[in-house]
């Protein structure tokens, strides 16, 4: 890595200049961006490249069993996709499309007590408001633990390596009681399968991986100005 990222310095110097509006970059162009200390920048694009492998590889090694060659995913056979359906639920718990509700009391009511975040029960009062954000729920360290704020898909298995569910009021994403999100089964085949679909077929890259990417708050969470990315289909299918 420390090679390369001499090469490129050294491409640089003599004159190379990569053309990021036509798109003809790579990681360590993106990441030049904002560095040129060598150890940093071998830190960096080799991060990345395991971080992203280790997903990617994992998903397509998935589907590869579970799917008929050149073919998409069946809805009866979502509940095999195991690792995919946990990197669907942690992007889910992280980047919820709800990311905040509220409800008023029909009656007078007492909100049982939070262990984790020390809160004793609490009595409420008819026509209260009562108000909750998921978006803030699922960074918290009381409640996910001290990495609560990455992407960890692996969090979804038990030491057995077996999913492992967790209480809808605490993975509060799909709402959970009365008011649980009915399309819950839908949108996660239909998460799971376009995403085996795409990644069996494409490398897919961020355009633009120094930018800070910020949430949109609106009825239906999403990035503010979106994410460009780069495809590109894979020789090896």
């Amino acid at each position: 890595m420390d090679a390369l990222v001499k090469k490129r310095m050294d491409a640089i110097a003599s004159g190379y200049k990569y053309n990021l509006e036509e798109g003809v970059v790579d990681l360590l162009d993106l990441f030049m961006q904002s560095t040129n200390d060598p150890c940093e920048l071998g830190g960096r694009v080799f991060a990345f490249i395991i971080a992203g492998r280790d997903t990617t590889t994992k998903i397509r090694a998935e589907a590869k069993e579970v799917i008929d060659n050149g073919g998409y995913l069946k809805y009866a056979n979502t509940s095999k996709m195991h690792f995919t359906h946990a990197m669907w639920d942690d992007t889910s718990r992280l980047n919820t499309v709800s990311p905040a509700g509220q409800m008023e009391a029909a009656e007078d009511d007492v909100l049982p007590a939070v262990p984790e975040l020390n809160m004793p029960p609490r009595k409420i009062k008819k026509g209260d408001i009562v108000s909750y954000q998921n978006y803030v729920l699922s960074r918290m360290p009381e409640v996910w633990g001290d990495d609560a704020g990455e992407f960890k898909p692996d969090r979804w298995f038990d030491e057995d390596g077996k999913n492992m569910p967790f209480s809808p009021f605490k993975y509060h994403s799909w709402s959970a009681g009365p008011r649980s999100c009915l399309g819950r089964p839908l949108a996660t085949y239909e998460g799971i399968s376009i995403a085996a679909a795409i990644i069996q077929r494409f490398d897919v890259i961020m355009s633009d991986t120094t930018k800070t990417y910020e949430p949109l708050a609106a009825l239906n969470m999403r990035v503010k100005d979106g994410v460009k990315m780069r495809v590109r289909k894979r020789e090896d299918i």
